[in-house]
């Protein structure tokens, strides 16, 4: 399995070939509703997820909890239009710092300042103690 710099498994190689395991996880029960062995986590591999899971469940989906994959949100606004959607910040943060460790081009002046301020405002117990920072 390849790995990403920041800690993510890239896929899974069965026989030979790479596969995404794509999973649905319910935080209330802690159960995993459904999961599928995709091509690619784009979004025909997030609708064979999604789709069954919406016949599935016999409650209304209330909010789904994703990172900023673009796949991942265009299925989710196709199978559950209704559905409200939050960024996970653990994703968030883990973007930021990937992206000012190997992307940013500037100067780098007061990247470590910026990056603490946002892990204040992501990682804020409150929203008033995220709005002090």
């Amino acid at each position: 399995m390849g790995k990403l710099p920041f800690g993510k498994w890239k896929g899974c190689f069965l026989r030979g070939k790479e596969y995404a395991l794509l999973l649905t996880a319910d935080t209330h029960t802690q159960d995993i509703p459904m999961a599928h062995l995709a091509r690619s986590e784009n979004r025909e591999g997030w609708d064979s997820v999604f789709i069954p899971l919406r016949d599935r469940i016999p409650y209304p989906l209330q909010c789904l909890v994703i990172g900023g994959d673009f796949g991942l949100w265009a299925a989710i606004k196709r199978v559950f239009p209704g559905a409200s959607l939050q960024l996970c910040v653990q994703h968030v943060g883990q973007f930021l710092s990937y992206h000012f460790r190997y992307k940013y081009k500037g100067s780098g002046r007061d990247v470590e300042k910026f990056m603490e301020m946002a892990r204040e405002i992501l990682y804020a117990p409150t929203l008033r103690n995220s709005l002090r920072v």
